[in-house]
Formats: structure tokens, C-alpha cells, sequence
């Protein structure tokens, strides 16, 4: 193979890459990276499914710089029988039942910010609503200051490039210098809150684990790792599919237009939205066994990336992949959210929150556009896909 899936060309615009790639083939080899790249619709969903022979327990494999802290494989990197004593740990409040009695609270974050937006006849959505409806909500849910959100926002962003998987050992020191500190300030703030829930309830989800702390059922370690992984998937993810649905909306007068005069549509264009741009690039696995993947042998130990980008456009799946269908069959069938047992914890959290942005952005609006400066830069990330900035131009309702 030797398309740079990781040089600028591909961090704006993969999808053409990964359409003239599984052309050829639905799995490549990654010399540099020494793993595969599974392409296709079938076979990243295989991957997921078969949780058994191919593992989420990746952090062992994942190089690090000398000054980074050592990964531990919990929650979302980890298996049965820990992928299930974590899930028990936290899965309390993103349940679909408590997620939608949390409407109100978004809306009174959403409400404010775009009424600013509007007074002022626009501004950068991915600044002022995107990312900040997600980090609050987040806080809110796990019991962290809101004093504290632009801190957090750094450090998350820090801690999902730190461990991507995706860079030669002999080069990985020289990209997690500038992000290592950042990281350890975090793992620092975390343990500290932490240990404020171990003295007495602070609210939220940080007393579930600092109670698990207590039981001997999760080390100091695991905790704060599971903390980092809630805030970072939990902020950067919804973020990135909040600007999408923006940026769909203000292309597209159409389909802006169609949306405003049926609301109901919100959902399946949620659905399209994270279809088409899957917040995460990409996922690791490493095989427990020797294997074969749709006529690849395998051996025992290989890593695997699994592409949910470009799974989500394969024809063989989605007819027309690259158009937003308000009318599309199965709209849900995307593998953005994943799949099997690491289905995403937070899925219905990330639809609601959008859900609740797009409409809140078209009830107060008459007219969403696309300033005449914006681009379609994202964000500079291995793993986040999203847009750095989101430039509107807004008319009141």
C-alpha cells in the first residue's frame, strides 16, 4: 500500500482515499505502522462482533515516548470479563431513560449561546455551541467543576492523540513530547477529584467510581483511565458530530429548508450525519488467535485498524454512500457507534445532544449559511475527526 493515509491530504479529505483503497481490496497492509487496514463494510463489522478473537486489549502494543504514563487497558480497551465489570461501574446515567430526562438541561446550555450567535448574525459554531454543550454536559454527568471546562477541553484533546497506535516506536517520542505534560496535568486533576469523591459525594458519576475504589473493584489507575476515556470520547466525539450537522444544514438550503418544515426528520439526519463523518478515524484491535478475515490469513498478535469512515461509505452497504438520504433504509445501520460489545456507551447521549443543537439552531433561525470564509479544515488529529472551525452566517426567525 502506499497511500499516506496520514499525511494532510488524507487528514481533510480521506474519503477518497479509502474509496479507490477498497476498490482494490477490502484489507491493506500498513508496513511502516506494521498493521492491517480493514476497509469494508464487512469486514470492520466482523471485527467488532467477534470480541473474542479480535481483542480490544491494545494498550500493550501501543508505543509511547519515555515521558508518557504507561497505558492500561479499561473500559472501551478492554475485554470480558473487565469490559463488563467497567461497563457495570458507569453505565448508570447514560441510560435511554435517564439521557432523556437531561432535554431541558441541554437546551437551557444551547439556548443562550445561539441566541448570542444570532444577535451578532453569526460567529464559529464549533467554538461557541459545538464544544461547549459536550463538555458541560459531561461535567455535569461525571461531578467536575464547570470552572474547569477549558482545562478540560485542552486535556482531552491531549489524551486521544497521546495513545493513537499509529506512529513507528523510533518516531513516537518526538509527537508526544508537546502533549505528555498536558496529559500528566490531567491524570494529576482527575486524582484529585477522585480522591474528593473518596472523602465524601460530590455528585455524578466520579462517586460510582471513587465507590468501585473503595470495593476493590478498580485500582487508582484503572479509575482515573476510565475517567480520562468518559471525558475525552465523551467531549471530542459529540463536538465533531454537533459541527457536522451544522455544516450539513448550511450547505445545503435544500435540505435546511426541508428539515425546518418537518422536525421529525431530525433523527435520520443525525443518522446520515455520523455516517458520513464518523467522529473517530479509526479503531485497534489485536488478534488472540490465528485467523482468517475475508480471505486474509492472520496470525496471533497482528493489529488491526479498523476504518469506521470508510466501512460507513462502502457501497456494498449504503447505495449512493456519499449523499445524505433523508428516505435511507435503515438508517441506523452505520457502524459509527460500533458494534457487539463495545457498542458506544454513550450513543444515545451523542444523538440527543445533536438532536437537541440542530433543533435549537433551526428554531431560532430563519437562515443558516456557510460564511464566505469558511473551509472545511479539521481539526489536526490522527484519531477526532473534526472541523477546527465552523464559520455561519445567521438570519433570526
Amino acid at each position: 500500500m502506499t497511500d499516506d493515509l496520514f499525511g494532510s491530504t488524507a487528514l481533510e479529505d480521506p474519503y477518497p482515499i479509502y474509496e479507490r483503497l477498497r476498490s482494490v481490496a477490502p484489507i491493506h497492509w500498513l508496513p511502516e505502522q506494521q498493521m492491517y487496514v480493514v476497509l469494508s463494510y464487512r469486514g470492520v463489522s466482523q471485527v467488532m462482533e467477534e470480541s473474542e478473537t479480535f481483542s480490544n486489549n491494545v494498550a500493550d502494543l501501543l508505543p509511547v515516548g519515555p515521558d508518557a504514563p504507561t497505558p492500561v487497558d479499561v473500559l472501551i480497551s478492554a475485554d470480558p470479563p473487565v469490559h463488563t465489570l467497567h461497563l457495570n461501574i458507569v453505565h448508570r446515567p447514560f441510560t435511554r431513560t435517564t439521557v432523556d430526562t437531561m432535554a431541558g438541561q441541554m437546551d437551557d446550555i444551547l439556548r443562550p449561546r445561539i441566541a448570542e450567535l444570532v444577535r451578532a448574525g453569526g460567529g464559529d459554531w464549533m467554538e461557541q455551541v459545538a464544544c461547549e454543550l459536550p463538555v458541560r454536559v459531561m461535567c455535569g454527568m461525571i461531578g467536575l467543576p464547570l470552572d474547569d471546562i477549558e482545562r478540560l477541553t485542552v486535556w482531552s484533546a491531549a489524551s486521544t492523540e497521546l495513545f493513537t497506535g499509529l506512529v513507528r516506536p523510533d518516531k513516537m517520542a518526538e509527537r508526544v513530547g508537546p502533549i505528555a505534560g498536558a496529559v500528566a496535568e490531567f491524570i494529576v486533576y482527575l486524582g484529585e477529584q477522585l480522591g474528593k469523591a473518596l472523602a465524601g459525594p460530590v455528585g455524578g458519576l466520579l462517586d460510582d467510581i471513587a465507590a468501585a475504589l473503595r470495593a476493590g473493584q478498580l485500582t487508582e489507575q484503572e479509575a482515573v483511565t476510565i475517567l480520562i476515556q468518559m471525558v475525552s470520547a465523551g467531549m471530542e466525539s459529540t463536538s465533531g458530530l454537533i459541527g457536522t450537522a451544522a455544516h450539513h444544514l448550511a450547505a445545503d438550503p435544500e435540505l435546511q429548508q426541508r428539515i425546518r418544515q418537518d422536525p421529525d426528520l431530525i433523527g435520520v439526519f443525525v443518522e446520515e450525519c455520523v455516517r458520513l463523518e464518523d467522529p473517530f478515524r479509526c479503531q485497534f484491535r489485536v488478534t488472540t488467535r490465528d485467523t482468517e478475515l475475508l480471505g486474509v490469513p492472520l496470525s496471533k498478535g497482528d493489529r488491526l485498524m479498523i476504518v469506521g469512515g470508510a466501512a460507513n461509505r462502502d457501497p456494498e452497504a449504503f447505495p449512493d454512500p456519499d449523499a445524505l438520504l433523508l428516505d435511507r433504509p435503515r438508517a441506523k445501520s452505520h457502524i459509527a457507534f460500533g458494534r457487539g460489545i463495545h457498542f458506544c456507551l454513550g450513543t444515545h447521549l451523542a444523538r440527543l445532544e445533536t438532536a437537541r443543537a440542530v433543533h435549537g439552531l433551526l428554531a431560532a433561525t430563519s437562515s443558516v449559511r456557510l460564511a464566505d470564509d469558511a473551509t472545511n479544515t479539521q481539526m489536526p488529529s490522527l484519531f477526532i475527526r473534526r472541523l477546527a472551525h465552523l464559520p455561519l452566517v445567521l438570519e433570526a426567525g
